[in-house]
């Protein structure tokens, strides 16, 4: 916070002396200065607007409700760092489609997957000075909430990490190095215990850290857990498992009517040959909102003044959406959903509406300067 500093000039009184009585000199004479006070506005800060929804709590996290539409992510304060692998680590909070505070920002980590919503946090009591709180970044020590997109249910699932995502399904590793399994319900369908595995993987193996290959499936019934590393060292052969959700059976073999591994290649579409531009900008990536189906398209620009890597944000019509940001900046990323568009822009979030360019939600970023 910057502090104002006013130096008053107090006159110097000696008591039981005679002021001194110095030579008299005419006074110069000054042009005046004249202010035209109609030509100066004061000045003003920018300023948060939004309402509080009925669910919000100042000291709490999200609570499960079932009135909250669609939510949100935006960006309310950042820390910033030195000697770190980025200048700031940012907070964010949860907001509605129709610009109610939900959550103060308070999640490191906020993410919607496949109709799944994931909140991460950083362990308070490790996380009271900057030291601790790269310690968690670098360690992946994280309280980690799950929840369904909408709120309606919420799951905290300490000391677990989040291991995969597909349509139907998430899988979580707990910390007794167990996985359980998740429906869009928010119900805990099937758990394999690591004493199903530990004679294959070892006694050292952690799902967390060790599993690189991971755990894909075909369908919310049949899981493929592949990993080249076993037994403390890695192998050029992966070793796989297949687990039955509905029976919680773990398998060496495939289950009758599934295939020994996932064919990749049937699952990736072929990109179309040649490259599509967009105002003479070449499009780089596609982003579809989960909540309208819309695609919108990033667009690299070819014509930059200082040479970083900027891209902008187009419609599916070719209109654009955010003329330059960049994309390097994890801070100030744009996401899209529910028709909503974000951007930041001079310390300030804003969700505006991507039809008519409506703002619904502005929050003034802190910092822990403030």
């Amino acid at each position: 916070m910057k502090k104002l500093i006013i130096t008053l000039l107090l006159p110097i009184l000696i008591c039981g002396c005679t002021p001194w009585q110095g030579a008299t000199t005419e006074p110069e004479k000054v042009s005046p200065v004249y202010t035209d006070w109609s030509k100066l506005t004061d000045y003003e800060a920018a300023k948060s607007e939004y309402s509080l929804h009925a669910g919000y709590n100042a000291s709490g996290t999200l609570t499960a409700r079932s009135d909250y539409g669609q939510l949100l992510s935006y960006a309310g304060t950042y820390s910033a760092l030195e000697k770190y692998i980025t200048d700031r680590v940012p907070l964010f909070g949860l907001v509605t489609s129709k610009g109610e505070l939900v959550t103060d920002p308070i999640y490191s980590q906020i993410s919607f997957q496949k109709g799944f919503l994931i909140l991460s946090r950083g362990i308070p009591k490790e996380a009271s000075d900057e030291d601790a709180a790269m310690d968690i970044y670098s360690s992946g020590k994280m309280l980690v909430t799950i929840a369904a997109a909408d709120g309606s249910w919420v799951h905290e699932i300490e000391d677990s990490s989040l291991l995969a995502i597909e349509e139907e399904v998430m899988m979580t590793a707990t910390n007794d190095n167990s996985i359980e399994v998740w429906n869009k319900k928010g119900e805990k369908i099937a758990r394999f215990d690591f004493s199903l595995f530990e004679k294959s993987l070892g006694k050292d193996f952690q799902f967390a850290g060790d599993l690189g290959n991971g755990i894909e499936w075909l369908d919310e019934k049949v899981g493929y857990l592949r990993s080249n590393y076993y037994n403390g060292k890695f192998h050029e052969k992966p070793i796989i498992f297949y687990l039955d959700f509905e029976s919680g059976e773990v398998m060496r073999k495939p289950p009758k009517g599934y295939p020994a591994e996932i064919d990749y290649d049937s699952l990736v579409q072929e990109e179309e040959d040649g490259s599509t531009f967009i105002n003479g900008n070449r499009v780089v990536g596609e982003i579809i909102d989960e909540i309208t189906g819309e695609k919108y398209y990033r667009a690299f620009l070819t014509d930059t003044d200082d040479g970083d890597s900027y891209y902008a944000l187009y419609d599916s019509d070719g209109n654009e959406i955010i003329d330059k940001y960049n994309y390097e900046d994890y801070f100030t990323l744009p996401t899209v959903r529910a028709g909503l568009c974000s951007v930041v822009e001079n310390g300030t979030f804003f969700l505006r509406r991507i039809s008519d360019g409506k703002t619904i939600f502005r929050y003034v970023v802190n910092t822990n300067s403030d």
